[in-house]
């Protein structure tokens, strides 16, 4: 996923208890995987069609879905992808 032209961007993650240091990777715009500001059922499309070396794109949607939920944290940008994704397979 991060190899294909994504910038890698050093950032500062913040925690309850503190800051660490942290990399991002970035796709930009005149990046051919970026899509850019699209419905959900745009990106679910781009999801579905999308994989690399580090496995299919579907796989990390749910398994960051699931850290997520292990986390306790609420992100329903990323609950709603995985919800699209499971449920049209």
């Amino acid at each position: 996923r991060e190899k294909n032209g994504y910038a890698r961007q050093r950032v500062t993650l913040h925690f309850d208890d503190g800051t660490a240091p942290g990399v991002t990777y970035l796709a930009p715009a005149g990046n051919a995987a970026y899509l850019g500001p699209a419905p959900a059922v745009e990106m679910v499309r781009q999801i579905r069609r999308c994989s690399g070396e580090s496995g299919s794109n579907v796989d990390y949607v749910i398994e960051l879905a699931n850290a997520l939920r292990r986390l306790g944290i609420e992100d329903p940008h990323v609950f709603e992808l995985e919800s699209m994704l499971s449920s049209s397979t």
